[in-house]
């Protein structure tokens, strides 16, 4: 299988075929698939994504490369990422940059306006 220049970016399917299947993802590999899906309750496999062959694929690799993880926060930083398996009375999760934090925690960027995301400092290529 190809990767995405040097990457091989990997999802969850959870679930089963009678009651249903989900996706969760993309992370950056399959390491920090298997991590996240170590703190599932449910059935999980780990499958890698294959380069598409498609003529935006550039656009395909930049959006991967946007992906935070949840040390690349500092540790200081006010709001804290939630890492997996981590419990949220009102998790909310950055389409753009991947990371999830609980709106439901007070800070002085919490609860995020507008659904903005908090981490938007450390967002790569915007």
């Amino acid at each position: 299988m190809e990767t995405i220049n040097d990457i091989s970016p990997a999802i969850l399917i959870v679930g089963n075929p009678v009651d249903g299947l989900s996706h969760i993802g993309p992370f950056a590999d399959t390491e920090a698939a298997n991590e996240y899906g170590d703190g599932l309750d449910e059935d999980w496999w780990v499958v890698t994504l294959a380069a598409p062959e498609i003529e935006d694929a550039e656009e395909t690799v930049r959006t991967f490369q946007t992906r935070l993880a949840p040390e690349d926060i500092p540790d200081d930083f006010e709001v804290r990422p939630l890492q997996p398996g981590d419990e949220a009375r009102d998790k909310v999760t950055c389409l753009s940059c991947g990371l999830s934090w609980d709106d439901a925690v007070p800070t002085g960027i919490t609860p995020a306006p507008a659904a903005r995301c908090p981490f938007e400092p450390f967002h790569r290529g915007e």
